[in-house]
Order: C-alpha cells, then sequence, then structure tokens
C-alpha cells in the first residue's frame, strides 16, 4: 500500500497547497489575484470613463476581500440601462479576467462579492422594467449574462493590459493612480 507517509517529503503536505503556504502557492494566487483586479481596473477605465482608479492592490482590505479596486465615482441621480450594465460589467470584470487568463475551470470564488453586487443590480433593473423578459428570474439571468459578455469581449480586446498591470500588482502589490492610468489609457 503506498500512502502519505511511504513516499516521505516527495509529496508536499496538502495543508500548503490548500492554504496557500508554499511559495508556488503564494505566487499563483497573488497572480489569481493581480488578474482579477487588473480586469475590474481595466473595465474600469473603459466602461466607467468619468470614475477615477485611485488604487489597485492585491493586498487584502480591512472588509476581507483579498485584494480591491478604489475607484472614485461622480454623484448621480439617474443612470441609462446602457449605464447600468457597464456597473455590472465592471463587477463581473475580476471573474471575466480570471476566466480569460485561466480558463473557465480555473475561475476563484473571490468573486463572489462580486457576483451578489451584479445580481443586486440586475434585479433593480428588473423592477424598473430594464430586462426584456416578464419573469424576474430570466430577466435577471439575462442582464447578468449581457453584462458578463460585455466585460469578456472588453477585456479580450485589452489583453495586454490586463497582463501588464497583473505583472506590475505581482511586483509592486499596490498601484497608485498614476501607475494606474500607464496601463489602462
Amino acid at each position: 500500500i503506498i500512502n502519505i507517509s511511504s513516499v516521505g517529503g516527495a509529496v508536499p503536505d496538502i495543508s500548503q497547497i490548500a492554504y496557500g503556504t508554499s511559495k508556488a502557492a503564494i505566487n499563483y494566487l497573488t497572480k489569481l489575484i493581480a488578474v482579477h483586479e487588473a480586469g475590474h481596473a481595466v473595465l474600469t477605465h473603459a466602461l466607467l470613463p468619468e470614475h477615477t482608479l485611485t488604487r489597485v492592490t492585491v493586498l487584502p482590505s480591512s472588509k476581507g476581500a483579498a485584494g480591491y479596486s478604489l475607484s472614485i465615482q461622480p454623484d448621480r441621480l439617474l443612470y441609462t440601462k446602457q449605464e447600468l450594465l457597464c456597473h455590472m460589467a465592471v463587477a463581473l470584470g475580476g471573474r471575466a479576467a480570471e476566466e480569460m487568463m485561466f480558463g473557465k475551470e480555473n475561475v476563484s470564488n473571490g468573486a463572489g462579492s462580486d457576483l451578489e453586487k451584479a445580481e443586486e443590480m440586475a434585479a433593480q433593473m428588473v423592477k424598473w422594467h430594464m430586462a426584456e423578459e416578464k419573469d424576474a428570474q430570466e430577466g435577471k439571468h439575462s442582464l447578468m449574462k449581457k453584462a458578463y459578455e460585455i466585460a469578456k469581449s472588453v477585456l479580450e480586446e485589452r489583453r495586454g493590459r490586463v497582463e501588464k498591470m497583473a505583472q506590475a500588482l505581482m511586483e509592486k502589490e499596490t498601484l497608485n493612480e498614476g501607475e494606474i492610468l500607464s496601463f489602462v489609457a
């Protein structure tokens, strides 16, 4: 019978992989977070040009996020359907960037709160009769799908920017407004 104890140190302890304590796991997780945050930043610049991106980081936030993008948006009361879809696309941008760079089977659960935010926006849009479908669930699903397609399309066009920003985030951990603009503009 072959088991972990019989192969000794040849197989890393699963806790190292599962909890990211090995250098390879830490590097992979950092790259995943960097790609995720670069996706949000590139989409913010492309789809919400009135927003000011002030910080993008792979360092954890005090709210438990693995990394974050900080943008300042102008105060507004009214949004068009297309503008709301763009906001949803930005929220889904981290997941879309992960899929683009690592494949559909390798996306992480790091987009959980982003997905919730996009779903909340979709639900509001359904209430405001901005979905073609009469059924609320179908309307939400349709809006989410459309926003995700927008995110994937825009990111694919700007793949090089996502890759360069992710690499910079892996090296520096945090980018300020000027550094962000050098990658997204």
